[in-house]
């Protein structure tokens, strides 16, 4: 994906893996009921 998101529109689906190396999915979680991402800049 190469360009910005515009207000209102649906997040690609993904999958990356977890802490644990299990892969993590957004259709799976959506199936779960609705999600919020939030990105985080961590500064370690």
């Amino acid at each position: 994906m190469n360009r910005r998101l515009e207000v209102g529109e649906r997040f690609p689906l993904f999958e990356l893996p977890d802490e644990r190396g299990t892969p993590w999915n957004l259709s799976g979680q959506l199936m779960l009921g609705p999600a919020m991402l939030v990105f985080y800049r961590g500064d370690w």
